[in-house]
């Protein structure tokens, strides 16, 4: 049986006072996190931005930081 893990660090405006307010809070979080990584994967996808990243690339490499200049 394969087991998925999921995990996540998520950071609320504020301490919620409800359990559904807590949830609301948790959602429109991972919305904006992922709408983020969204305009991330879209400007990774393009051509010249592919080629860059292929060619500055080496085999010692371990982790990658993804800034906009």
């Amino acid at each position: 049986m394969q087991v998925e893990r999921i995990s996540a660090d998520i950071t609320l405006k504020h301490k919620p006072k409800t359990g559904t307010q807590a949830y609301n809070m948790l959602i429109e979080s991972l919305k904006a996190e992922i709408q983020e990584k969204q305009e991330i994967l879209s400007h990774l996808s393009q051509d010249k931005v592919k080629q860059k990243f292929i060619e500055n690339w080496n085999p010692t490499t371990r982790s990658v930081n993804i800034y906009d200049m």
